[in-house]
């Protein structure tokens, strides 16, 4: 047993054999907090392990690196419980290495691209603003996966720096439309290892002195599950709030979310779009009218995301929400598309 930094430790079993012996040690350093007393201080603690198998093919470095990556993915999976790194974690690691080498590269000679899906006033019929996009190019042409990125960027430290880059791209397409239309918002998601760094409220100051965004015109998207953890929700909305930018929940489900504590100063929820799409039937239109009609009563207007067809536009209209976003519309488009979008 060695200490291998921070709070992390490696046990070394030579006489490990195979995968079943493996996962009974992972167990049993698991349990350990668990077999405490419960006025022990250990009770609290929970352990998640990561466990690889050598082999004769491959040195301590790679037997180590092997572990760290299982044990990435049973913190990512919820704690307090193991992985044993596999072919089909080799295959995610060999993908991951992939995906920081081509964000690295987009970063270095400026591939990264933001395109806009209009946000439409459901009534008015009007474009009140777009959602920013991350787009990067793999080595074919295609668009890497926009949840591969932002795992990555967060995991390589990028991610604040990419968010810069969004803001400020996204605030010079907008300042740059004609006078008509340059009043309309720009919406763009929070990654939630930023939103868990007390130091991204001045972080977000100085994007958006750069910017030169009137900061009532930039709605930042924070993920549901920040409700979870209710006083800092309050705190983080607060802080947002005070720095003049709109705050925006996103993937609001219901059920479950509608128990949730929305924190005072929440300007708008988005209605995941399974919730949308669920619409037709009896009892997705009931669980919508439910949810929809929660947030109304709480005076938060309600933007439908996923709206695809005139009948999605119609559901969402009779259950009062305010703004809609969807295929229907627009799918997301780059800058001199959003420019020709907005003239129609």
């Amino acid at each position: 047993l060695v200490r291998s930094g921070g709070d992390e430790f490696a046990v070394v079993s030579p006489d490990v054999l195979g995968v079943a012996e493996a996962t009974t040690i992972a167990e049993r350093l698991r349990r350990i907090p668990h077999d405490e007393p419960p006025d022990s201080p250990l009770h609290a603690l929970t352990i998640s392990v990561g466990a690889a198998i050598g082999r004769a093919d491959r040195g301590s470095e790679e037997l180590l690196r092997d572990a760290e990556t299982a044990l990435f993915q049973a913190k990512g999976r919820g704690r307090d419980r193991y992985e044993v790194f596999d072919d089909e974690l080799r295959t995610k690691a060999e993908r991951r290495v992939t995906v920081d080498e081509q964000l690295r590269r987009a970063i270095d000679d400026d591939g990264i691209r933001v395109h806009y899906q209009p946000i439409v006033e459901v009534d008015a019929h009007e474009v009140v603003g777009v959602e920013a996009l991350l787009r990067i190019a793999d080595s074919g042409g295609s668009h890497l996966d926009p949840k591969e990125m932002v795992e990555a960027a967060e995991d390589a430290g990028l991610i604040g720096q990419i968010e810069e880059t969004i803001v400020c791209r996204g605030a010079a397409a907008i300042l740059a439309l004609p006078d008509a239309h340059r009043s309309i918002f720009l919406s763009v998601n929070v990654s939630q290892r930023l939103l868990e760094d007390s130091r991204y409220p001045l972080a977000l100051a100085h994007t958006l002195n750069i910017a030169e965004l009137p900061a009532d015109q930039l709605h930042l998207e924070i993920n549901r599950r920040v409700l979870d953890s209710k006083g800092a929700a309050v705190r983080l909305v607060s802080q947002l709030r005070a720095l003049g930018v709109a705050v925006v929940i996103d993937e609001f489900i219901g059920a479950s979310d509608a128990e949730l504590v929305v924190p005072e100063g929440v300007d708008l929820v988005k209605l995941d779009r399974r919730l949308v799409h669920a619409v037709h039937t009896a009892r997705g239109r009931a669980r919508a009218e439910l949810v929809v009609s929660g947030l109304i009563d709480r005076g938060l207007r309600v933007c439908a995301v996923g709206v695809e067809t005139e009948a999605d536009l119609v559901a969402v209209r009779e259950l009062g929400c305010t703004y809609a976003q969807g295929y229907y519309f627009s799918p997301p488009v780059d800058e001199p598309q959003l420019a020709k979008l907005l003239a129609r």
